[in-house]
């Protein structure tokens, strides 16, 4: 406090305190399941992030070259590690970008071979905000076409949306959710359309249920109720239904970036040894 001197008065003359800088919102503070906030990435402005699929054989054939197609794609199922790189930049704790690109290997466990090929550089919106007691994510990918097999038939890139949310319900260590996932692929236009497979793929609807063992393992499963396609050579927007599908397995939660998930895939109304495929998926974010 300081006074100031005037014929009449001493008047003191109060400063105020500068005002304290609003604490930044932290996104584990938002989302606190594990398979999300590993989605998510690391809270670092710049980091890398990696998704990895590993779609295997049958459980009769753990090591043959072909896999069950639970999931009714037209084309034919080949084992294959698919794996996305990516850069990331977070401008918000809710919101990223990311730029990056794919690679796949054809059987890499299996004899086949076991080289990377990379393929289908991408750019990416993500964003995980809590609404309604439910935590949630909406993304949208737009991906450039870059194999011989998807040039070839004059495919040129996709663009793919995924909305996702989990309620958590933390008494009882059980998180309910759902997400859905929309692609357009982009095609030639002078393209001959027979070559195509098709050019709108949607899963409308896949409600999910996790269980939490302890903090590190979970009980997951997923049931794909309604998805189409779009074949190419149809003249009408008449979509085809593609089967029910069903995942079951064990989610690692190995630290917060880092979310592994083991599990079987299968037609539940089918369920054989040679129907059911093997398979894992990984969320990981470094730095």
């Amino acid at each position: 406090m300081k006074l100031l001197f005037c014929n009449w008065c001493f008047l003191p003359i109060v400063q105020a305190e500068p005002s304290a800088a609003p604490p930044a919102k932290d996104i584990d503070s938002i989302i606190t399941n594990p398979k999300l906030r590993a989605e998510s990435g690391s809270k670092s402005k710049w980091s890398l992030s990696a998704d990895l699929v590993y779609s295997g054989s049958s459980l009769r054939t753990p090591f043959g070259q072909e896999r069950p197609n639970p999931s009714g794609l037209q084309a034919a199922q080949r084992v294959k590690m698919l794996g996305e790189l990516s850069a990331r930049y977070r401008w918000s704790p809710e919101a990223s970008v990311q730029f990056g690109t794919g690679a796949q290997i054809i059987a890499p466990f299996n004899g086949g071979d076991r080289s990377w090929e990379f393929k289908t550089p991408f750019v990416g919106y993500n964003r995980f905000f809590k609404k309604y007691g439910s935590q949630m994510r909406a993304s949208f990918v737009g991906r450039l076409a870059t194999q011989e097999n998807e040039r070839k038939i004059g495919q040129q890139g996709s663009l793919s949306s995924l909305y996702r949310f989990v309620v958590p319900f933390p008494s009882v260590n059980l998180n309910i959710g759902s997400s859905s996932t929309i692609e357009y692929v982009v095609f030639d236009p002078y393209e001959d359309v027979a070559k195509g497979t098709y050019d709108w793929r949607a899963h409308w609807l896949v409600p999910f249920v996790e269980y939490s063992c302890t903090d590190w393992l979970q009980v997951r499963s997923a049931l794909a109720l309604a998805g189409h396609t779009r074949p190419r050579n149809r003249e009408s927007w008449s979509l085809h239904p593609t089967p029910i599908f069903q995942s079951l397995g064990l989610g690692w939660v190995v630290r917060r970036d880092i979310y592994i998930y083991t599990y079987l895939a299968f037609d539940p109304e089918n369920i054989r040894d040679d129907a059911i495929s093997v398979s894992a998926s990984a969320n990981i974010s470094l730095f």
